[in-house]
């Protein structure tokens, strides 16, 4: 006869699952900051796979087994427990989780093929910016207000804006300012503010504070705000002190010297056009007047041979009219006298006889007219 022995076999127990960081327990998980999961997994048959995982929205990332850090053994909050029954992973995000709520998923299976699986919430979260800098101790009123500020953010500063501000002894806001920071490397970025504080600032507060605070697109924030305050101290004059206010509008003005050289410039045309216009007349009624050259010997050599040189071409123009700048006087006594050298006996002739009527001696008209 056989006798048969019924053969049970159990499924494997998850005991206990522990998350933490070098800080102590943790109930979320940050993008770029690492921690750890220590689990104790009972079984009476060797285990065929061991898989932790993190899972959001039907998304799952695989986490790896390690060894046991060091530091988990004096952190409070890690697992404290060490055997063949304790294993250890690594826990860290990528950007392909959402900050939002998410779980980690423990799944074990013995080599018969027996699974056990074990699951904790968890909060996933991108990291939020963080920021430092430094202020000076005090700063004069009328001078510029700067200091420097360092922002991080494990996610990249891409998607990081900030705003700076700061505010009197009425917590009353006196400056504020948008900036993004300027990115030295992937996660690391500075920058340089500066505010020109007014010159009576002194007389509305004695101290300032400075606080800046930054937000990415996953709505992280991070602020920064130092204790100290900035000590505000009097307006000291240290260029062109002596100048008055109307000394300033004077030199304001004075800045833009355009108009008043374009009213020069009109009025020195307007002057010219006026002498020119004037000259003109008092050399038409000089030449007009018979009181310019009362005979022809008050005419000069050089004006005379001007005039014998335009005679030569008077023929071809209007005979009978007395050269420019010349009164009917002197052109008579010149008739009246010897031929120019350069003329011919016939040019000579033939001009006088033109201005015959001109040559006629008074006496003589009235006997004509008589007879």
């Amino acid at each position: 006869s056989s006798t048969s022995i019924p053969l049970v076999l159990n499924a494997p127990k998850i005991v206990d699952m522990v998350p933490c960081n070098e800080f102590g327990s943790i109930d979320e998980l940050m993008f770029g900051h690492p921690a750890v999961l220590g689990a104790i997994i009972e079984s009476d048959r060797p285990l065929e796979n061991i898989q932790l995982s993190l899972r959001q929205l039907g998304w799952s990332v695989n986490a790896p087994q390690i060894e046991q850090p060091s530091w988990t053994e004096t952190t409070d909050g890690c697992l404290q427990e060490n055997g063949e029954d304790v294993y250890w992973f690594r826990l860290q995000l990528d950007g392909s989780f959402a900050s939002a709520e998410g779980s980690i998923q423990l799944i074990v299976t013995t080599i018969d093929g027996y699974p056990a699986s074990s699951q904790i919430p968890m909060l996933f979260r991108h990291a939020p910016p963080i920021i430092n800098g430094s202020i000076p101790t005090m700063v004069e009123a009328g001078s510029d207000l700067t200091f420097q500020i360092t922002i991080t953010d494990l996610d990249g500063l891409s998607d990081v804006s900030c705003i700076a501000d700061a505010t009197d002894d009425n917590n009353s806001i006196v400056w504020q300012k948008e900036f993004r920071p300027f990115d030295l490397q992937d996660s690391d970025g500075q920058t340089q503010l500066r505010w020109p504080v007014p010159r009576n600032l002194n007389e509305s507060t004695d101290a300032l504070r400075v606080a800046v605070n930054c937000e990415d697109s996953d709505g992280e924030t991070g602020s920064w705000a130092p204790e100290e305050n900035i000590s505000v101290e009097s307006y000291v004059c240290r260029i062109n002190c002596n100048s008055t206010v109307d000394d300033g509008i004077k030199t304001e003005s004075s800045a833009s010297p355009i108009p008043y050289i374009v009213l020069g410039l009109c009025l020195l045309v307007v002057l010219v056009a006026t002498l020119m216009f004037v000259r003109k007349q008092d050399v038409e009624q000089k030449w007009a007047s018979d009181e310019t050259i009362e005979d022809f010997d008050a005419l000069t050599s050089d004006s005379i041979a001007e005039a014998e040189a335009s005679l030569l071409s008077m023929a071809e123009d209007t005979p009978s009219s007395i050269p420019d700048g010349w009164t009917e006087e002197a052109f008579v006594a010149w008739l009246q006298g010897e031929r120019p050298v350069d003329w011919t006996e016939e040019q000579w002739d033939q001009l006088r006889n033109e201005h015959a009527s001109r040559l006629e001696l008074p006496s003589e008209a009235v006997d004509e007219i008589g007879l």
